[in-house]
């Protein structure tokens, strides 16, 4: 063994008077550290000498000192972390916040969830392929089943109250109100899944696709209808 431990030495010896680390079959590849606390890896020396694969890493404390700085930082993100972690906890374990139809949000979670609630729905509805939208028998038809399944909670022309929209929220939009058109594909996901926590079905579970296209083919149309208009399509 003394004779093996001698003739490495010998060996690492021979790999540094070469003057080439790795000779022909050497390599040293470095990893340094962006960090600034503990020890890291500094070198790697693989080299073929005397007849012997020799392996020197070489490691040094991160810019020859501890920053205690640094590393109070670090604990103190990871405490203010925990703590607001436990703040949300019990405030929701208390049951302060009121989650009646009649409480609205406040506008920090109101903004939060119109958030979730409109990445959510660009995500999942931008594959979705639109079909013809514009053929007259489609339009017809949804606005038949808009009437049955919508009109209560979305309005229509001609028809401004309702008795059980008062009682909505987040509160329905008015579809007879908005812009003419609009985003397709995001009507139709909205119709076909509904919204959680919303007063919004997923009619999904009672209509086919091509049902649900007619209706977002009517209500593309929808604003651009007078009351007439609207009785005699939804007949």
């Amino acid at each position: 063994m003394q004779g093996l431990s001698g003739r490495m030495s010998r060996a690492r010896g021979v790999a540094r008077s070469s003057g080439e680390q790795g000779r022909g079959f050497g390599f040293c590849p470095e990893f340094r550290s962006t960090g600034r606390i503990g020890i890291f890896l500094k070198k790697i020396s693989v080299v073929w000498a005397g007849g012997f694969l020799v392996f020197e890493p070489n490691f040094h404390l991160g810019r020859a000192r501890v920053r205690w700085a640094g590393l109070l930082s670090i604990f103190g993100l990871a405490a203010a972390l925990v703590v607001a972690a436990l703040v949300l906890a019990a405030g929701l374990a208390s049951g302060l916040y009121d989650i009646g139809a009649d409480a609205h949000h406040t506008r920090v979670v109101l903004a939060l969830i119109e958030v979730l609630r409109d990445r959510s729905i660009a995500v999942r509805a931008q594959a979705l392929a639109v079909p013809p939208l514009a053929d007259a028998a489609r339009i017809s038809a949804g606005a038949r089943r808009y009437t049955a399944l919508c009109a209560q909670c979305h309005l229509a022309p001609g028809v401004t109250q309702s008795p059980l929209r008062p009682g909505l929220y987040p509160h329905p939009p008015n579809l007879a109100q908005q812009q003419p058109g609009g985003d397709a594909r995001r009507q139709f996901w909205i119709i076909k899944h509904g919204i959680k926590m919303s007063a919004m079905p997923a009619w999904g579970r009672t209509l086919d696709d091509a049902a649900i296209w007619d209706v977002v083919a009517f209500v593309q149309r929808l604003p651009q209808l007078s009351p007439d208009d609207y009785q005699q399509l939804s007949r």
